[in-house]
């Protein structure tokens, strides 16, 4: 079944974090950052299926050359607070072949952050070999400046928008649902909230690289053990429901409803409105949401007394997370 997931975060250098290093890793070279003098080497990482970087077409010839890239940017940032670049994660369907993956992160990219005056370090990752085989994903690794002439011009504010955020969000799922009805594919996704759904289920928590790699290491985590007791949630909630309901798993989008050789994002928002209304969805027990939020909140408080070596704010982004989805009040 397709997976909907697109998430946002910044490369900040108050975090200790480079864009450099970001960059190489994700491209699978090794990047020399001229500010500090280290050498980031992950030519030897496996898993990176495709990188390319995006940009106007009428762009300098350096913005297409990584190691440049970067380090202009790492220079033209003073701040010992800088932000350096947005970080974009998107989780890819499996249904689609590669070409169709690479296509589809491509078109995106071009119409929600190239044509908007970004320039884009698109990066195709597999799923790892002790993981998930579904796990297909791409990162996307965003300028926070346009271009002016041959350098960088002014921060663009506007970029941090939420409202903006959200745009992308709806315009992610329009390109993968017109993805799949391309190929030939019935399921499709929705880049709402399960609460705006109707669908009666947690949202999952992402574990993320680094709590994967320590499961499958068999090293125990917090994290991972919230998201067991969500999915033990999600299960007995799955056994519970109707024969009749639809899967939750697989939301159809009105946005998408016939094949088309060429997709376009504004003839997808004509679809949206004047497609038939959406039938009422049963409402979801919130009651029950809250009970499962509250028994979370009262785990993780527990697990924040007794292990305060653990950052905090995981647990509180994961309980957020929870809030979000299940409308219960948490305190810290």
């Amino acid at each position: 079944m397709a997976i909907y997931r697109l998430s946002a975060d910044i490369v900040r250098r108050s975090e200790g974090r480079t864009v450099t290093a970001a960059a190489a890793y994700r491209a699978g070279q090794a990047i020399l950052d001229q500010r500090t003098g280290l050498m980031f080497d992950y030519s030897r990482r496996h898993g990176v299926l495709d990188v390319e970087i995006l940009a106007a077409i009428d762009a300098p010839p350096w913005i297409f050359n990584r190691i440049e890239l970067w380090n202009r940017v790492e220079a033209v940032e003073k701040r010992k607070d800088a932000q350096l670049a947005r970080d974009i994660e998107l989780a890819l369907p499996h249904e689609l072949s590669p070409a169709e993956r690479r296509d589809l992160v491509h078109g995106f990219v071009r119409a929600a952050f190239v044509d908007a005056g970004m320039v884009a370090d698109v990066a195709l990752h597999a799923p790892d070999d002790a993981g998930d085989g579904r796990n297909h994903h791409a990162h996307v690794l965003l300028t926070m400046r346009g271009i002016e002439g041959e350098s960088f011009g002014p921060k663009v504010r506007a970029w941090n928008d939420t409202a903006l955020l959200e745009q992308w969000r709806a315009l992610w799922a329009d390109h993968v649902n017109q993805a799949l009805v391309l190929a030939g594919e019935s399921n499709r996704v929705d880049h709402r909230s399960l609460e705006a759904q109707g669908i009666e289920r947690v949202a999952q928590i992402h574990l993320g690289f680094a709590v994967t790699e320590m499961r499958r290491r068999g090293i125990a985590t917090d994290r991972a053990a919230l998201a067991g007791e969500i999915a033990a949630v999600n299960d007995e909630l799955a056994a519970k429901r109707p024969t009749s309901m639809p899967p939750v798993a697989v939301v159809a989008s009105a946005a998408v409803t016939a094949q088309a050789p060429e997709f376009s994002p504004a003839p997808c928002a004509a679809n949206r409105k004047n497609a038939a209304p959406r039938p009422a969805a049963r409402a979801p027990p919130i009651g029950l949401f809250r009970k499962i939020a509250g028994e979370l909140v009262k785990r993780a408080k527990m697990l924040i007394a007794i292990r305060p070596i653990i950052p905090s704010k995981v647990a509180k982004g994961a309980l957020m997370h929870c809030r979000s989805n299940a409308g219960a009040r948490l305190e810290f």
